[in-house]
């Protein structure tokens, strides 16, 4: 029993002893390993630091890190070169653009007359420096006239009548600016007028007679000093004329002979006038392409364009052309070009439109649209709810008839939101 029980015990140590010595090597080899690595951490560290405060060198010590915060604690970190830690910047999230959130019904405002001017119908509105300037009409003696101008004022809503009387019997397609106030005085009996000029800077609303008109009532385009407008001179000719009106002087720009150009309005911006023509070139199928001309008022020259489409109506900012490519049929097609490249299509079934500095407004299927220049984007202005007959942008507003009810003439107008 006893030696048994020796023998028993004997092998219970030798078995946990050979364990024990089985595992050394291991034991060994791993605390060998982490002291290496230590070492050369330490070494790494050591270098870093060195090269930081000794040879100025950035290394990748953070300024916030572990080592960066140990130095703080022994008051060393002024060792290490104080650079910021570096971090990616976020991408922006674009900002939307201001006329997705544009609600033309909200932002749309009303001439409203007060109870002692009584107009039902309104024509022609043109607005510069926050005033807004219009015919309104009325039945005299039985006839239905536009037989008054009235200005609006944009920022007090306050309306008065201007003291002008006409003498012929209707007063038409006023243009102002800050001087001078042009319209036609026009003839109720067979049609044309007296084209007229008021000095606003002179204290009297007394017109002056600039020229007759013996047929058709002529829109104007107004530019500093200078006015332009194109007038039916006889059974088959057509003219675009300037006028200087300081010194009253007009001159012929172009002269048509039976051609549709002489229904195409001429127009002013900038010291240019331009209008459409033929551009005398010959294409396959009979396809008719116009020249856009325009003449530099300080230096007389005149000059041309040629977009390889046919041209009604051009207009111009100073660096963009519009113009419709029919005159005023439902199919007609805007266009827009920079003057350089091919011209770019903007929408078809436009019935009018205008220019202004950053965007064309135009109107279509009973609404009012603008194009942005600055993405090609079209937005519809007027409400769903609301039928609306475009009727001009100017001094920054886009105005329009609304013509959803025709008991009375509505005249609605919408500055854009900026962008």
């Amino acid at each position: 029993m006893s030696k048994r029980f020796n023998n028993k015990k004997y092998f219970k140590r030798r078995g946990f002893g050979h364990g024990k010595k089985a595992w050394n090597p291991f034991v060994k080899f791993f605390v060998s390993a982490l002291g290496i690595l230590l070492a050369l951490a330490i070494i790494c560290i050591a270098a870093m630091i060195t090269l930081e405060a000794v040879f100025n060198i950035d290394t990748p010590i953070k300024p916030d890190g572990v080592i960066a915060n140990g130095l703080k604690g022994i008051n060393a970190d002024n060792l290490l070169i104080c650079s910021p830690t570096p971090y990616i910047t976020p991408e922006p999230t674009p900002a939307p653009h201001p006329m997705d959130s544009f609600d033309g019904g909200e932002a749309e405002r009303e001439i409203v007359l007060p109870a002692d001017i009584s107009y039902p119908w309104f024509g022609s509105p043109y607005c510069c420096g926050n005033k807004i300037i219009c015919s309104a009409g009325k039945v005299v003696d039985g006839k239905s006239l536009m037989c008054a101008l009235i200005e609006y004022d944009v920022e007090s809503e306050f309306v008065k009548e201007l003291d002008i009387d006409s003498q012929n019997g209707q007063l038409l397609n006023p243009v102002f600016n800050e001087r001078w106030l042009v319209y036609l005085d026009g003839n109720t009996k067979n049609g044309g007028g007296d084209i007229c000029v008021i000095d606003l800077k002179s204290g009297s609303m007394t017109p002056i007679v600039v020229k007759e008109v013996f047929a058709c009532q002529p829109e104007f385009k107004l530019d500093g000093d200078y006015f332009t407008w194109i007038e039916r001179t006889g059974t088959i000719k057509d003219k675009v004329f300037v006028c200087h009106i300081p010194t009253m002087e007009t001159t012929v720009l172009q002269t048509y002979t039976q051609s549709g150009y002489g229904a195409s309005m001429p127009y002013m911006f900038g010291g240019r006038i331009l209008w459409a023509a033929d551009d005398n070139i010959a294409h396959e199928g009979g396809r008719v392409s116009s020249a856009i001309k325009y003449v530099d008022l300080s230096s007389g020259e005149i000059s041309e364009m040629l977009p390889d489409v046919y041209v009604h109506d051009p207009e111009y900012n100073g660096s963009y052309y519009a113009w419709l490519g029919s005159p005023h049929d439902e199919n007609s097609t805007l266009y827009v070009s920079n003057g350089v490249d091919a011209p770019v299509s903007i929408d078809t079934g436009v019935v009018e439109f205008g220019i202004s500095e950053k965007f064309i407004a135009y109107g279509k299927n009973d609404a009012v649209w603008v194009y942005l220049f600055a993405d090609g984007s079209i937005y519809r202005i007027t409400p769903e709810r609301e039928s609306a007959q475009f009727l001009g942008t100017s001094g920054g507003y886009i105005m329009w008839m609304d013509v959803t009810s025709r008991e009375r003439d509505i005249i609605r107008y919408v500055a854009l939101p900026e962008f």
